[in-house]
């Protein structure tokens, strides 16, 4: 009896490690608040550039926002204001 609940006690171990394992990993890969608003500003300023320039709305700036305004947003933000 004592033998079949260290075993299950172990397995219960390494459940609660490999979970503890998951929720760092994905704590790492989150998107920070502040990386949100980096990315907002980013498309904003895209947005700004877009209309000063004159050159008009297509579908491929769908694409352009994502690459050109929110990610490098996005990125400086999370650079700039790490949380660590």
């Amino acid at each position: 009896m004592n033998k079949k609940l260290e075993e299950e006690n172990e397995k219960l171990r390494e459940s609660l490690e490999k979970t503890n394992q998951e929720l760092q990993k994905s704590k790492y890969y989150q998107v920070t608040p502040k990386q949100w608003l980096g990315g907002g500003i980013g498309i904003l300023c895209y947005v700004i550039l877009k209309a000063i320039g004159g050159y008009g709305w297509h579908g491929g700036d769908v694409i352009g926002l994502i690459l050109l305004g929110f990610l490098p947003g996005a990125a400086l933000a999370g650079s700039v204001f790490n949380n660590d």
